[in-house]
């Protein structure tokens, strides 16, 4: 993993936020909760590189925020196709 964290540690935290995010109203959709819990995983984890010191945090600092800056675009990308889809269904 990118951020130095391990598998057996950072996927029941990314599972946590995930159920956390479905207990809440309006309930996002599975996929919109899962990338949330886990760009909040990174975020908590690129803090922690954070306290780190040389040159391998901070090209892995680099790497996480790349990482969230796609997942960003993806999700605006995904809100885009939702809207037009939703428009055109809309005025058909």
């Amino acid at each position: 993993m990118l951020s130095g964290g391990r598998v057996d540690e950072v996927v029941p935290r990314v599972i946590e936020y995930r159920d956390r995010l479905w207990a809440v109203k309006p309930r996002p959709s599975t996929e919109i909760a899962f990338s949330i819990a886990a760009g909040v995983v990174l975020a908590e984890e690129a803090q922690r590189m954070a306290a780190l010191e040389g040159a391998t945090a901070a090209a892995n600092l680099q790497a996480v925020q790349a990482i969230i800056e796609a997942q960003q675009a993806a999700m605006i990308a995904c809100m885009v196709a939702v809207s037009v889809t939703t428009t055109v269904a809309a005025t058909s």
